[in-house]
Order: C-alpha cells, then structure tokens, then sequence
C-alpha cells in the first residue's frame, strides 16, 4: 500500500486566539483530482466553510473558551472565528484569523466584496442583529460593527447582493432591511418592509426583484402556512409586489430550510417549490417581468407511498431541461412536459387537502 503525504509540519498554521484542538485540512484539487496544495489549520473545529473565486474561510462559532476549553461563560462568550486562506495563486496561503462577536444565520451569511468580508450576525447575548466587517489584506481587521437592528428579534435569512445586504427578522411581523455597504467601514439601514410572516429564504430573480420563501401568519405571529412574496428593491424603501402560498398550518415550502429545493427556471419565469408536511408534492408558479406572481400549478410527488415512515418526503427536488419538469422523490422520477402543466389563479392560495391516516392506523405499517 503507497502511502502519499499532503500536509507536512511547514503546512499546518495555529492562531493565537484558536484553541488549536481540532486539524482542519483544505486540500486544493486539478481536474483531473491530484493534490495540487494543502494546508492546515489548528482551529476549534470547522462550523462551515465560505469560498470565492480567491479566498477560503474557514468558521465556528462557541460558547466557551478557547483556549481553557473546559471553561464556560454563558454571559459574553458568544464569539464567531474565521480563518482566511488566499487562494489566487492556486495555491492556500493563510493569512491569519480574527474573531469577532455574534453568530452568523445560515449559508449565505458571509459576502466578499472587493477587500472586505461581511458577515450578518445574531447575538443571542444581547438578542441583536447586524452586520460585521473585516477588511482583508495580510491579515484580517474587524473595522466596523453595525448593530442594533430588531433587537429582540430572531434574524431569519439574509441575502448579500453586490454592495446591498437584505436582512429578515421576526417576532410578531417580518421586517425586511435593505443595508447600504458602499461606504463598509460606515453601512447604513437605508428602509424596511413589515409583512405578517416571514421569509426564511431569499433569492434575487430579477434586478431589483427578491423573491423570498417562509411562512405566514397573523398579526400575533402564530404560524398559518406557507408563503412566497416578491418584492421591489429598486428604491431605499422596499415594496411587496405580490404574495401566494398553501393556506395549512402543516404544510411547509422545503426551500424553508434547504435552498437546494428552491428551482427558478428563469427563461420560462417558472418558480417550483416543493412541499411536506401532512402531503407532499410541489407548486409551479408563473411569474411575468415585474415580479408579480400570475398562477400557479399543484403536482403530485412521484414518491406516493403510503408508508408512515417515508409519507411526506423533506426531500424532493426538481430541475428543468429544456421543456420538460423533471420531479424527484423517495428514489422516484417523474417527467411533466411544461405545456402539460395546469395553470390556474386559484392555485397562488391553495389549501393542501391531507390524505395522511391517524397514527392508530399506521402501527399495522410499522409492525410489517
């Protein structure tokens, strides 16, 4: 058996401000999967990873201390570390780490733009919402922290697009924040938008065009189902152009909580949302150039096995090739020509009737 070593002793950096107890490897890959470079870095532990075209960051976010990591302090010790590699030269020459306080939300909480990183923050010290960021260079420098925004709200999702950053936060409504970052040692909350519910995802779809994924619900911030909404950012204040969603508390978009279940089909205006809940399948809506919603199409899922255990599937996809809708399910495939499609106005609010059988009624199923 060959044995081939990537990272030697030379390759392996620490910082000062890590506790060092954890080896994170980055390897960097040619076409053809050989090792062109690797490096390593004694961290905490590796949380997630932010990569683009010319940097590689490396973050986690604790509670307690790092270097006495048996030390706990549960009233200021919610601090996030990042660790910058330059990658411009194909090759991974770090530059060093920084920490800086909060927690980032969800994938799309850190944006490179020019030399400087954001990164869209919670505090769940303070319960605040804002916006970091770190100038970049031969090393890193936290050079302006923006907060203040919602306090006592949870920050939902958040959205960086050019020198823009969209924040969403709830409680009992959901505000939607446009942040300047032109000046980024100086941004600034330019407008908000308050609709009941919530977006727990946002995707631009056209300029100045957010389309967001989430939930509804009433003025008391009880959840009542499943909502998209467009909305217009063309000016500081931003304004909803239209809404639609499933009216069941039960049922949910996928894409609330994974973004790889979100399909925009761009030339043919086509949104497809996949659902579970009590019921699975998915919705098609029909969009035209100013963002507003037009109709929609209800299709079943593939996967329409009555199993208790595998009824309503977390997991459907579906991707568009040409003219045709491609649903996949439970290890299932079906194809709907988009001509096929049974667009209707009733379907932008649409009740999902549930099929699912009582629990009593399942245990014959989960004794097979």
């Amino acid at each position: 058996t060959e044995t081939v070593t990537y990272i030697t002793a030379k390759n392996i950096y620490f910082d000062e401000n890590s506790g060092g107890y954890s080896l994170s490897k980055i390897l960097v890959l040619d076409a053809e999967a050989s090792v062109v470079s690797a490096s390593g870095v004694l961290a905490d532990y590796t949380e997630n990873i932010y990569v683009t075209s010319k940097s590689v960051y490396l973050y986690n976010t604790t509670w307690e201390s790092r270097i006495e990591w048996w030390s706990f302090d549960w009233i200021d010790a919610q601090k996030t570390m990042i660790y910058y590699f330059d990658i411009q030269n194909a090759t991974l020459d770090y530059k060093g780490g920084i920490e800086v306080t909060g927690y980032p939300h969800g994938n799309f909480s850190f944006h490179e733009n020019n030399n400087n990183l954001f990164m869209a923050f919670h505090d769940y010290t303070t319960n605040d919402n804002g916006i970091q960021t770190i100038s970049i260079g031969e090393e890193l420098k936290n050079t302006n922290t923006l907060s203040g925004i919602a306090t006592g709200e949870s920050l939902q999702s958040v959205r960086f697009i050019e020198d823009k950053a969209y924040l969403v936060t709830f409680k009992f409504v959901d505000p939607l924040f446009i942040i300047d970052l032109a000046i980024p040692t100086a941004p600034v909350v330019l407008g908000e938008l308050k609709v009941n519910g919530y977006s727990s995802y946002l995707h631009g779809i056209f300029d100045n065009v957010l389309l967001g994924v989430g939930f509804e619900a009433n003025s008391e911030g009880i959840i009542t189902g499943a909502k998209i909404n467009s909305i217009n950012v063309s000016s500081a204040t931003p304004v909803e152009i239209d809404s639609a969603g499933i009216v069941n508390t039960y049922s949910s978009f996928n894409a609330s909580y994974d973004h790889h279940a979100f399909t925009w089909y761009e030339s043919h205006k086509l949104l497809a949302l996949t659902y579970s809940g009590e019921k699975s399948g998915a919705i098609i809506y029909r969009l035209d150039a100013t963002g507003a919603i037009l109709d929609a199409a209800a299709i079943e899922s593939p996967n329409t096995s009555s199993e208790f255990y595998d009824y309503s599937s977390t997991n459907g996809r579906i991707i568009f090739v040409d003219e045709t809708l491609y649903y996949i399910d439970g290890g299932l495939i079906k194809a709907y020509p988009i001509s096929a499609l049974v667009f209707s106005v009733d379907n932008k609010s649409i009740t999902i009737e549930s099929e699912t059988v009582s629990f009593i009624d399942t245990i014959p199923l989960l004794l097979k």
